[in-house]
């Protein structure tokens, strides 16, 4: 999480959205305040974040973050997970199949429903409210457009902890029963605006 306090913005730090990326760039903005150690402090979610504006002094502060299409963010997971270099790590999934790495997650097996599931990410789930300004991982040119307006042209963002190539699965005849089991995150994820959105600063 990074805030803001000149401009009043925090910005979410989803996961397996360019995360790192957006954090490097825009620990580079002067007074720019970051939040990170762990995952648990760098990723925080919006119910989280909700309870921590009072000590954060962040009442009224304008969120933002960025979101992954829901089959596409479960991919990106298990091809992260199944990496050689994470074997014998309690992450590791390498020995799994994909669909037994999703059945998994499904029924509950495992326990990552914060990781894959965007709308759970963004919404509080006591009020109902959610974070303000939601851009889609699949349209990232239109985040960096918006930062540019806020930061200035010469602001850009690297590309870190870009996964290796490997050779491609098709991984999307299981997407239909991931979809089916998760309906109201793809509704979710497809109800949002495609189009970049301006901050008046």
């Amino acid at each position: 999480m990074m805030i803001d306090y000149e401009r009043k913005l925090v910005f979410l730090s989803n996961r397996k959205v360019a995360s790192t990326s957006m954090e490097r760039a825009l620990g580079q903005i002067k007074g720019m305040a970051r939040m990170n150690g762990n995952p648990v402090l760098k990723h925080v979610d919006f119910t989280r974040y909700k309870r921590m504006e009072q000590p954060l002094r962040t009442k009224g502060f304008t969120t933002i973050t960025v979101v992954r299409e829901p089959f596409n963010k479960a991919v990106s997971w298990y091809k992260f997970r199944a990496r050689p270099e994470l074997k014998g790590d309690p992450r590791y999934v390498g020995h799994l199949d994909f669909e037994t790495f999703l059945n998994n997650f499904i029924s509950g097996k495992s326990g990552w429903a914060m990781e894959f599931l965007d709308n759970l990410f963004c919404i509080d789930n006591r009020s109902g409210e959610s974070v303000d300004i939601i851009h889609k991982y699949e349209n990232l040119g239109a985040f960096e457009t918006l930062l540019r307006n806020i930061y200035g042209e010469d602001f850009a963002l690297p590309h870190l902890n870009v996964s290796a190539a490997v050779a491609e699965t098709d991984y999307s005849v299981h997407r239909a029963g991931y979809e089916a089991a998760f309906p109201e995150a793809f509704d979710w994820y497809r109800a949002l605006p495609e189009a970049a959105v301006k901050i008046n600063i």
